[in-house]
């Protein structure tokens, strides 16, 4: 059989059954790429997508050529025919799960790859910091696809190795929609005379959530006359949606529109009904946003989807529903629509990616006796799946912008470690991820210094030198804890907090320091201060995926390390109280009452001190933020207000009364002699910078 009639055969099975199928081209990467592609160009319907580099022959054949998780992003919503995955070049597990979503059923993604045995040596697919070692995320994948039965296998030279897969039946199996009819139904009776709070509806890919809201929005403007709005991601990303409402429908468009999340935000519409689709790809803080504003609103959002975040989405979007909309409503749609149960390429790519993974199931409730602190080791996990497999699903329940791709760095990072506590009978009852961080050389630690770069993968000593100006954190071994989770089973039993006291012991006579980074909320800052950290500073920006303001604890382990600590501790103390009126008054206040029970106020004296000098060198010259000296801006202006030798301007004098004492927002701060027109920002920013170099001049001169 000639490719072509293979690729036709394989596409009419797969419509014939509602399957997708997956296929693999073992062998050189431009001979495979030509037979991928030309496999492929049969697929008529949908999208035509090569992910990684350009080929000569892909934009004759119709291939649409990507080569960044962004770029694939856009298409999610959208139904593509077919999908080559290069290999060689690029293998980017994170853009893998979000295009096979979007693969409609008949469909075919092909992988194209170096012979399996060697695959794991090569450097670039992953585009990870590993060149000395073969890639252990590789290895386990080349496992995988060795030994699918339902992988079908054609050659660099075109010959099927394999015939069409013995899954495949000769009946059309029956589709059920009684899910698909309830969920739309659910919709609909937002707008019903009781009207009822939010929808949700979770499933899994390919279940008929957007096709829900989209016959949901078609049938309210049809016997209503309701006006919808549509947002998600991007356009395309809600194609789906938008295909079900509008489908052979006349005057439906009038009716209908997508809004993107910030217009939503920035002014309310004139609608009856919001839907959001695929709403885990949008941030926390704008979902939040979004249920304060419209009344009437319904989200759908996958379960084990691209981000292999489902589980943690849900559990904090439904935190945030319990407290804002108690009265929502939960749809779950197990049957699949847009293809079979036993679609091929769903069950590979679950495996591949861990989408479905779930933690292990500890028997009983009772806290285990014993406990084993272990260090786990990528070569040893990738031998027993199980483990791997509830490692990961802990952490990704645990934090909802867990990807694919973090599979990838906990096998593969050199400078990544994961430890965990077990009981006996070897189920995970924690688990954390450690970086290992530090020991900048010395051009790199003066691009930090002089804010020139951001290095990759160094955060706190980045952090500790920039935001807070301790330059000898970038010469110091640091241990960043990325996450650190307990498995859902057994929570309440502090094995969390247990596991935390294992890993200090363990990092101690290694390392200067020990910190986190996470989204500042009550749970999680008495976790932190439970287990002997400090608190050293709040991000002055609330992140857009949490909605929270950012939170830096540090624990020092070494002489050097807890002097550090106890210096950063003592200076956040020292600036709280000028940053809680800049910057946190819409802070919970319970939290920050309790920052600040632990933080006891530093008063300030008459005089600058010679730190307060050499910071306010610092801010003059551009290299650091106000939030980082606000304390010492403060006493620089009680100073340089009360005496009469500055020579300040009146109009200078106004701008520092009124940001530094008063603490008004730029808002509120007006030019003279236009009152009516506020101080930019910036603009207020790099007059303050001038006013503080101009009076350190003079202070030297003196």
């Amino acid at each position: 059989m000639t490719l072509a009639g293979f690729g036709n055969q394989l596409a009419a099975l797969g419509e014939q059954n509602r399957h997708r199928h997956a296929v693999h081209i073992s062998g050189g990467a431009d001979s495979g790429l030509r037979v991928a592609l030309e496999l492929g160009s049969e697929i008529r319907d949908g999208h035509r997508i090569l992910y990684g580099e350009s080929h000569p022959t892909a934009a004759s054949l119709g291939f649409i050529t990507l080569n960044s998780k962004k770029a694939a992003r856009q298409y999610l919503g959208g139904e593509l025919g077919c999908v080559v995955i290069d290999g060689h070049k690029l293998f980017d597990p994170d853009a893998i799960g979000i295009l096979s979503g979007c693969i409609r059923s008949g469909g075919i993604m092909i992988f194209v790859t170096p012979p399996l045995s060697e695959w794991p040596g090569y450097a670039e697919p992953l585009l990870l910091d590993r060149k000395d070692a073969p890639s252990a995320y590789l290895s386990r994948t080349a496992g995988i696809l060795g030994n699918c039965q339902q992988l079908i296998r054609i050659s660099t030279e075109g010959w099927v190795d394999s015939g069409l897969p013995e899954i495949i039946s000769p009946t059309v199996s029956n589709v059920g929609y009684s899910e698909q009819r309830a969920a739309i139904n659910a919709v609909k009776a937002i707008r019903g005379q009781l009207s009822t709070g939010p929808v949700v509806l979770e499933s899994d890919r390919g279940r008929g959530k957007s096709a829900a809201l989209g016959i949901a929005a078609r049938e309210l403007i049809r016997e209503k006359g309701c006006r919808i709005g549509v947002t998600g991601h991007g356009h395309r990303s809600v194609e789906t949606l938008l295909a079900h409402a509008l489908y052979d429908s006349v005057g439906v468009a009038e009716k209908l529109r997508y809004y993107s999340p910030d217009l939503l935000i920035e002014a309310k519409q004139n609608i009856d009904l919001l839907l959001v689709d695929e709403a885990a790809s949008l941030p926390l803080s704008i979902l939040k946003r979004l249920l304060g504003i419209y009344p009437h609103i319904a989200f759908a959002t996958t379960i084990h989807g691209y981000e292999g975040t489902g589980k943690g989405f849900s559990v904090k979007f439904h935190e945030i529903l319990n407290q804002q909309k108690p009265a929502w409503q939960l749809i779950r749609l197990e049957q699949p629509i847009r293809w079979s149960w036993d679609d091929p390429l769903e069950a590979l790519i679950n495996r591949l990616l861990l989408l479905d993974a779930e933690p292990t199931f500890c028997t009983g409730q009772e806290v285990a006796r014993t406990t084993s602190f272990i260090e786990y080791d990528p070569v040893n996990l990738i031998r027993d799946e199980n483990k791997l497999r509830s490692l990961f699903a802990i952490l990704a329940r645990s934090h909802y912008r867990t990807m694919p791709s973090d599979l990838a760095r906990i096998l593969d990072s050199r400078d990544l470690h994961m430890f965990g506590l077990e009981d006996p009978a070897g189920n995970v009852l924690s688990v954390a991820l450690i970086a290992v961080e530090g020991q900048l050389s010395e051009e790199l630690a003066e691009h930090v210094v002089c804010n020139r770069r951001r290095p990759k993968n160094q955060l706190l000593p980045a952090a500790l030198c920039s935001q807070l100006g301790y330059r000898e954190a970038l010469s110091m071994r640091l241990a960043r804890i990325i996450r650190i989770a307990v498995n859902p089973n057994v929570a309440g039993h502090s094995y969390g907090k247990k596991l935390t006291a294992q890993i200090i012991s363990r990092l101690e006579p290694e390392f200067d320091l020990v910190g986190a980074s996470f989204g500042l909320d009550s749970p999680l800052y008495a976790f932190w201060m439970n287990g002997g950290f400090s608190l050293v500073r709040i991000g002055i920006r609330k992140n857009r995926s949490t909605g929270t303001c950012s939170g830096l604890v540090i624990r020092g382990l070494s002489d050097q390390g807890k002097k550090l600590a106890f210096n950063a501790k003592s200076q956040f103390a020292r600036n709280l109280p000028s940053q809680i009126s800049l910057y946190f008054q819409d802070m919970d206040q319970q939290l920050l009452e309790r920052i600040c029970e632990n933080s006891p106020y530093f008063a300030l004296s008459d005089s600058l001190d010679s730190r307060d000098y050499v910071e306010l060198h610092s801010f003059a010259s551009g290299h650091c933020n106000p939030d980082r000296v606000s304390a010492a801006l403060e006493l620089f202006a009680k100073n340089i207000l009360a005496s009469k030798t500055t020579g300040l301007e009146e109009t200078d004098r106004e701008l520092i009364r009124q940001r530094l004492i008063f603490h008004q927002p730029w808002s509120r701060i007006f030019r003279p002699p236009r009152s009516n027109e506020p101080v930019s920002k910036r603009e207020g920013l790099n007059h303050l910078r001038q006013i503080v170099s101009r009076w350190l001049d003079k202070s030297t001169l003196e």
